[in-house]
């Protein structure tokens, strides 16, 4: 098997285990004060570092990562507020490739629109890990019990989105391919994950803490967050086309978590956006 295809099952594979014992376990210690959860992130990082996918910088940061992410969980007051500070410097490092010692994994490249972009399709270490780690110690230990009518508006907004895009000048694009599945997988596990608890659990928690608790202060939130959404994905020209459609969707993000307090619908409403980037516009988008 391609070892980027192996990398990938490896983390699914890790994935599901861990979402298994984290909605159905009531997380006992096992072992000094660990418990299963715990010893599910240690697992996970050595046996990473074990498979030589990050060398010692990559273990040491993951493990950095970890253990703020276990302090904030428990922590209180002035402590949290430091441990998550850690925790959302590590986690910004980490998904923005600051930190070296990680691989990436080509799993397709290939020009897919009419656009003539070179879509290349990784997996990415640095930001699976924080994918997985923040689901551990910042996700919900439940899963919410999601209304329809609001997981539908997480599955079909997006595509009030890509209405707006093909106003603003997006031409339709329609395709697919083997390499959907793949991009399925990456986009759900490793982006959406990580990005939707990074921007909700700490950025948006954080504005909403920090502001006003009035109508105002709320749309302000919803706003910064947004933003700082867009330049994180590299948009600092907010009159281009692209960055009026990046941060039509992060509001989008923001206005479902401020509403439900439920980062599932965030990461479905992400997931369907990223999917219908692909399917129906020019991909790359730039």
């Amino acid at each position: 098997m391609d070892s980027s295809y192996l990398a990938i099952s490896l983390q699914v594979i890790a994935f599901l285990i861990i979402a298994t014992i984290k909605y159905t376990d009531q997380n006992h210690i096992v072992w000094y004060k660990l418990n299963r959860l715990d010893i599910c992130a240690i697992v996970f990082i050595t046996g990473n570092a074990a498979l030589q996918l990050y060398d010692f910088i990559g273990l040491l940061s993951s493990a950095c990562l970890m253990i703020f992410a276990k302090v904030s969980s428990l922590a209180i007051g002035k402590k949290r507020i430091f441990s998550l500070l850690i925790v959302s410097i590590v986690s910004l490092s980490l998904a923005l490739h600051l930190i070296p010692g990680f691989h990436q994994f080509l799993v397709f490249e290939e020009v897919i629109s009419n656009n003539n972009l070179l879509f290349s399709l990784y997996l990415k270490l640095d930001k699976a890990i924080v994918g997985i780690l923040l689901f551990i110690y910042l996700a919900p230990d439940r899963i919410l019990q999601l209304s329809k009518p609001w997981t539908l508006i997480a599955i079909l907004s997006p595509l009030l989105i890509i209405i707006f895009a093909l106003a603003i000048g997006f031409p339709l694009d329609i395709k697919y391919g083997s390499y959907l599945l793949w991009f399925a997988f990456i986009n759900l596990l490793v982006t959406c994950l990580a990005e939707e608890i990074f921007f909700r659990k700490l950025i948006q928690e954080g504005a909403i803490a920090l502001l006003p608790k009035t109508r105002m202060g709320t749309i302000l939130s919803i706003i910064a967050v947004s933003y700082i959404f867009s330049m994180a994905h590299g948009i600092f020209t907010p009159s281009s086309p692209t960055a009026l459609l990046y941060m039509m969707a992060s509001l989008l993000y923001a206005w479902i978590y401020q509403k439900t307090r439920s980062v599932e619908l965030s990461i479905m409403a992400h997931f369907s956006m990223n999917v219908s980037y692909i399917v129906l516009l020019p991909y790359p988008l730039f």
